[in-house]
């Protein structure tokens, strides 16, 4: 595990490949197509180490040099041509296979180019020469030719699509031949607002930017989500003009590798405008983003002083279930190192959330006692007839106030409540990308929609960025079994949190209910009393003419203390309940765990391909990710403030 001050992602990209196979006009244009990625893959290095030197990025990202890695089907032709180009530059490849070796040799075989025959020999001495970094091979069975493959094809590129922060096409320009084929990756990548670079297969044009980002057709910083792959065509953005890069170019690469807004002293300049702007919106918004930027602040100084050497235990769940992968025997950067980072994260993430909710809930508890004491010593000092008495009381009362008044504002200053929030959710995401990873995909898009998109966003998409491809041990086939047992397990624990946290809930809620209910039995039992006494009393005083008994006087002159120190306690304790929302946390969790269960009741059925369990697994990150923005809309209600 690492030390001190290490838990923090590196500043990585990971650049995709597609294209058209081996043919004779690809083959012409071999070596510009390998010159013109070299020329990229420099730039883009060249740029993220512009970025990594910022103040800004050396206080969100780690002291290490920024990861680049190349991601690429290894087919014939284009994705060969984009390997090789890593391969020279000493880039980090993965690749992703739509089938195992064996039977993808078979498209290379088939295709009847001399060069595809030399792309196999390429990928078979990459792979013996452990030249690549990771390999996730798709248990899927091949048909033979004539036979349809595309729907092979399509999995691998989608998969590889969800891997990537920039596509690098090489295209034709035409119409896709069938599904899987580069247009219509193109396409999707266009719409989900993946930058995609067009090198043109002919030779004949520079290399383009196809981005939904670009200021020309939407606003600034912010990704179009109905722009069309003509419409980028039709602007002719280049990628270089005279061996320089664009504009265009080195915007898209700031706008996926930058930090968060929050830290750039650009944004706080201009938020700072805002915060004296006449304008209540843009007022509101600037008192948001200050939020924020203490919240980044906040979280970066917790995690930089957090040593990890004992939290070990606290990662040992994710780690049986992402045990069947990983594994690799190239050094140093393996997928287990790899995904090792991404579970430091967690751990520190999950340690600092238990830690702040703590403080919070004692916080909380604390200014309720202080609240009823205040009331006590108020009532105290008003049945008391010594001077002496009543002004020790009122000290009491003016210090139990202050106190209560201290705690609240210390909490809101220390930010517990919002750390405790901020923490929880990143250990949420982190844990369950963790297992995702698992999968070859992810639970959310690595692509950002807008430079202003929350730290939390970027700080767990920087972690994704970081990873190589998962694969079984021992570089076996990734398997259906291994990725499905994983899943299961994830939902298992998702379930047994949320009935722990249900009847742990319930179990409080009926605690502070019956003990409110007791304290107001009590109070009412002994105004009952009274009232009964008063009445024998004045009943004997009118019959007998006897004289009230002297403990009759002290209990009018203890009457309101006792009744009043009981129902501050009942009230106080109905308060705490109240506040947080015992009852409500239970109904949630109870809510959440019946949609798991459901989901974990079809995933133990599951009998289908790799296709239909990536879109299994598509729709139960969308369940899991809803119940973590619930759990946070519910959480932010709970702030930390005087009872009343």
């Amino acid at each position: 595990m690492s030390g001190i001050g290490s838990i923090r992602p590196r500043a990585a990209l990971k650049i995709g490949v597609i294209g058209h196979r081996r043919g004779a006009a690809l083959s012409a244009t071999d070596a510009l197509l390998h010159s013109q990625i070299v020329a990229i893959l420099r730039n883009i290095l060249k740029v993220l180490n512009e970025i990594r030197s910022s103040q800004a990025a050396r206080q969100f990202y780690r002291d290490e040099p920024p990861a680049l890695a190349v991601i690429s089907s290894l087919a014939s032709g284009a994705d060969c041509i984009g390997a090789k180009a890593a391969i020279d530059e000493g880039i980090a490849l993965d690749a992703i296979l739509p089938f195992p070796l064996e039977a993808y040799s078979f498209d290379f075989l088939e295709s009847g180019q001399p060069s595809a025959i030399t792309d196999l020999e390429h990928v078979r001495g990459w792979l013996a020469a452990n030249k690549i970094r990771s390999t996730l091979t798709l248990p899927q069975v091949r048909i033979p030719s004539p036979g349809d493959n595309s729907a092979a094809y399509e999995l691998a590129g989608r998969i590889l699509l969800d891997q990537s922060d920039l596509i690098l096409a090489i295209w034709n320009g035409g119409e896709s031949g069938g599904r899987g084929g580069t247009r219509r990756l193109i396409d999707r990548a266009v719409r989900r607002g993946t930058p995609v670079i067009h090198l043109d297969s002919a030779g004949e044009n520079v290399p383009r930017l196809l981005w939904a980002g670009l200021p020309e057709i939407g606003v600034r910083g912010t990704i179009n989500n109905e722009c069309e792959v003509e419409d980028l065509l039709a602007l002719k953005v280049p990628v270089f003009e005279s061996s320089t890069a664009t504009r265009e170019f080195l915007d898209m690469l700031r706008f996926l590798a930058e930090p968060p807004c929050e830290l750039s002293d650009k944004a706080v300049a201009a938020n700072e405008q805002q915060r004296h702007s006449s304008d209540p919106l843009l007022r509101s918004g600037a008192e948001t983003f200050a939020r924020d930027r203490a919240a980044l602040a906040d979280y970066l100084a917790d995690s930089a002083t957090m040593s990890l050497q004992n939290l070990n235990r606290m990662v040992a769940d994710i780690r049986v279930m992402i045990s069947p992968f990983g594994q690799s025997r190239t050094p140093p950067e393996t997928p287990a190192k790899l995904i090792e980072r991404m579970l430091e994260a967690f751990a520190a993430a999950d340690t600092l959330a238990i830690r702040h909710a703590r403080w919070f809930r004692l916080a909380v508890r604390f200014i309720f006692a202080c609240a009823g004491l205040a009331l006590v010593f108020a009532v105290l000092g008003h049945a008391h007839d010594s001077v002496g008495w009543r002004i020790s009381f009122a000290a009491a009362e003016f210090t139990a106030l202050t106190a209560m008044a201290g705690a609240a504002w210390w909490g809101r200053r220390r930010s517990w409540h919002r750390r405790w929030i901020d923490a929880r959710e990143v250990a949420e995401q982190l844990r369950l990308t963790a297992v995702f990873w698992t999968l070859g995909l992810w639970p959310w898009s690595i692509t950002l929609r807008d430079e202003r998109d929350r730290w939390i966003e970027r700080y767990v998409r920087a972690y994704m960025r970081e990873q190589s491809l998962c694969g079984d041990a021992d570089n076996a086939p990734w398997s259906i079994q291994s990725a499905r047992a994983a899943l299961i397990q994830l939902v298992r624990a998702q379930i047994g949190y949320h009935q722990k946290s249900r009847f742990e809930m319930e179990a409080r809620a009926h605690k502070y209910t019956l003990a409110s209910t007791i304290l107001l039995g009590c109070v009412l039992v002994i105004l009952g009393a009274f009232v009964l006494g008063h009445f024998w009393a004045s009943l004997a005083h009118a019959l007998l003419a006897l004289a009230p008994h002297s403990w009759f006087e002290w209990a009018e002159r203890l009457l309101p203390v006792l009744t009043t120190t009981v129902a501050a306690i009942s009230f106080g304790a109905f308060g705490l309940k109240t506040t947080l929302d015992f009852e409500g946390v239970a109904e949630r969790s109870a809510r959440s765990a019946a949609r798991l269960e459901d989901q974990l009741c079809q995933l133990e059925k599951f009998d289908g391909n790799v296709r239909e369990l990536h879109a299994f697994a598509a729709n139960l990150a969308k369940i899991m990710l809803e119940d973590l923005r619930n759990w946070r809309l519910q959480a932010e209600s709970r702030v930390l403030d005087m009872p009343g």
